[in-house]
């Protein structure tokens, strides 16, 4: 996926920073990846950025129509 997204390369050089804090992220500190605003968004694998973006996510999720 990173690779078809190409990510990957920056993302093994440590070039490509994190959505929430601005600090660089490598493969060992991959959280997790989500679209914002039709981008995609890099996570770093803390706790506390995991769940900011999952509430980022969820309050920018449309309601499901009936």
């Amino acid at each position: 996926m990173l690779k078809k997204l190409g990510l990957y390369d920056g993302l093994v050089r440590g070039e490509l920073k994190r959505a929430i804090r601005g600090r660089l992220l490598n493969l060992g500190n991959l959280g997790g990846l989500h679209r914002e605003d039709g981008e995609v968004k890099l996570v770093c694998s803390r706790i506390k950025c995991l769940v900011e973006t999952a509430w980022r996510v969820g309050l920018n999720r449309r309601p499901r129509a009936w």
